[in-house]
This record gives C-alpha cells, sequence and structure tokens, in this order.
C-alpha cells in the first residue's frame, strides 16, 4: 500500500521541478546563459528537463543536511 503513495507522488514532483525550472530561469539572468548552452546541444523540452533534475537534485542535499531546514519555522510550530 505504501508503494502506491509513492509512485503517484513521482508525477506530481516531476510537475513541481518542471515549473520551479520555468520560475528559476525567470529569475536568474546567469542561468538564462547556461540554459541557452544547453539548448543548443539538446533541444529545449530536454533541457528542461535537466535543469528540473539539477534543482531536484540541489533541493534533495539541501533537505538531507541536518539543521538546514528548520521544519518547525516552516510548519509555524
Amino acid at each position: 500500500m505504501e508503494q502506491e503513495g509513492i509512485r503517484s507522488a513521482m508525477p506530481i514532483l516531476k510537475w513541481a521541478f518542471s515549473e520551479a525550472a520555468i520560475l528559476f530561469l525567470r529569475a536568474m539572468k546567469p542561468a538564462k546563459k547556461w540554459f541557452e548552452r544547453l539548448t543548443k546541444k539538446h533541444g529545449k523540452g530536454k533541457a528542461l528537463s535537466i535543469l528540473a533534475h539539477k534543482l531536484g537534485r540541489a533541493v534533495y542535499f539541501i533537505a538531507e543536511e541536518p539543521g538546514a531546514i528548520r521544519y518547525a519555522e516552516v510548519l509555524e510550530i
């Protein structure tokens, strides 16, 4: 039963990081230059997927670091 919950979360996480990649490009000018090079090499869709994957890995490693996220503040406990 637990595996079903994990599987249903995967497409949602993929969508969320894809949206985050687009917003990241809007806000970060240096990332746009990197993205343009990646787009020439792989195409726009694949380049966005690569960026979303990089953002996902960054969030994972930040979350794994002890004390990096203060959950009490995030959840307002």
